[in-house]
């Protein structure tokens, strides 16, 4: 009998996290002994991705979830409180594979320190998370409270990409000019790094103009088209993908500059690639690091992770006089598609030994989260409060009765309702990291 596994991961952004769970899911399809599948809304981008050998579950909203057997669910540890009930035996996997993942999972779990705590133990217990590379673990370790006297170990299951024939110029795109590629989502993680690198670039003096190609979008891209940069000359390119994106880089790239996925794509053509240091928060930095030169399978890390990664680091003065003095773009591409075909073309054992190695079960999971999201007057429990997958909704649970309030927002658009009856929202607050809706009293009319 197949054992099964199911991937679940609901997403609608195009972003990394999809091309790395449908790369495992299509890698661990074509083994005999599995039976794999992907949840995912319906016409997201998994459908694209992933083999005829993965069977498509479309999730929605009250997701349940149709398979009744003993089940392996593997999920970024972030949507631990969106697990939909499965057979109480099924085991539960986990992935972090971003430095954000504990904050995330915290505050979308409201857990206190002491709950955090009591998760990561089980965690820590059961062997049931594994990470993309060494910053992840070294992220969720910080979390770990050193009374509790351990740490989790080295479990990778790193990042890979498909071999491709396209190849990039091996010449200088244009004499006389710099070609500079950017490439990955314009979001709150990633746009920090993006202005950080333009920061130092400015500080550039060179009679050549520079080109940057800004490859993807995201809610944060007017942050780099609303300023003024004396020495970029900007390209907006926007949002491509496959064969398309690989060309792309190989006719109008000399050095590729990104983290995670998407430098993949460019050390898999033979670019120069160059890991940028990322934050959530605005930073200063003029440290930067070719790919072959990172260590632990890392494809990004914080600004505050190298001096503890203890990985070499180069100025973007020196990077671009590699390329444009020392004529190092042939060398340093090569060096680029040498380490991405040692490290990063197969994961699927690393996968399958982190299957194994787990022993937490849904029942346990089931049991810790029924304790959380719950609102409590003189220590007795009176609500509940839960979210959709996205966050988008908020429901509240009062006195055992379901959803006695929802509140959604969608962009700028924000209601209230009670028992289904929307509100008068009289003004929205965040007081001590909390949002609070003010609206009309009382809930009937006068």
């Amino acid at each position: 009998m197949k054992h099964i596994v199911v991937f679940y991961f609901p997403w609608k952004e195009l972003s990394g996290g999809p091309y790395y769970l449908t790369r495992l899911a299509n890698a661990l399809a074509e083994r005999e002994e599995y039976s794999v599948f992907y949840v995912d809304y319906k016409s997201g981008l998994s459908e694209k991705l992933l083999s005829t050998n993965v069977n498509i579950i479309p999730y929605y909203e009250a997701f349940t979830l149709p398979i009744k057997d003993e089940l392996t669910l593997i999920t970024p540890i972030y949507c631990a409180p969106f697990i939909p009930k499965v057979n109480p035996e099924s085991k539960i996997v986990f992935v972090n594979w971003h430095n954000f993942c504990m904050q995330t999972l915290v505050d979308t779990w409201r857990l206190d320190k002491r709950s955090t705590q009591g998760f990561l133990k089980v965690l820590y217990k059961d062997s049931a998370v594994f990470f993309l590379d060494i910053t992840h673990l070294m992220a969720q370790n910080e979390w770990v409270d050193r009374k509790l006297h351990f740490q989790f170990h080295k479990s990778f299951v790193p990042i890979t990409i498909e071999p491709t024939s396209v190849r990039a110029n091996q010449d200088l795109v244009r004499e006389g000019e710099i070609q500079l590629s950017v490439l990955g989502r314009l979001s709150d993680d990633k746009v920090y790094a993006i202005l950080n690198l333009f920061e130092q670039i400015e500080k550039i003096q060179t009679n050549r103009k520079i080109f940057v190609h800004i490859i993807g979008d995201g809610n944060r891209r007017s942050w780099l088209t609303e300023r003024t940069w004396r020495n970029i000359h900007l390209d907006m390119v926007g949002t491509i993908i496959g064969d398309e994106l690989k060309e792309y880089l190989a006719n109008n790239t000399d050095i590729l500059f990104a983290m995670g996925t998407s430098i993949l794509e460019g050390a898999s053509i033979g670019l120069p690639c160059v890991v940028i240091p990322h934050n959530v928060k605005p930073f200063s930095l003029d440290s930067f690091t070719y790919l072959q030169e990172s260590k632990g399978y890392a494809l990004g890390w914080y600004d505050t992770q190298i001096e503890e990664l203890n990985i070499q680091t180069h100025s973007i003065n020196d990077i671009l006089k590699d390329v444009y003095v020392e004529n190092k773009k042939s060398e340093l591409g090569n060096k680029a598609l040498a380490y991405v075909k040692r490290y990063h073309t197969d994961n699927i054992n690393d996968l399958i030994s982190a299957m194994k190695a787990c022993t937490l079960t849904y029942r346990e999971v089931e049991r810790f989260a029924c304790r959380q999201g719950r609102i409590k007057v003189l220590g007795i429990p009176i609500a509940r409060v839960n979210s959709t997958f996205d966050g988008s909704i908020k429901y509240i649970s009062l006195f055992g009765m379901k959803n006695v309030f929802q509140f959604c927002k969608n962009g700028e658009d924000k209601k209230l309702l009670f028992r289904g009856k929307p509100q008068d929202i009289i003004r929205i607050e965040k007081i001590n990291k909390k949002v609070v809706v003010f609206v009309r009293v009382p809930f009937v009319k006068l």
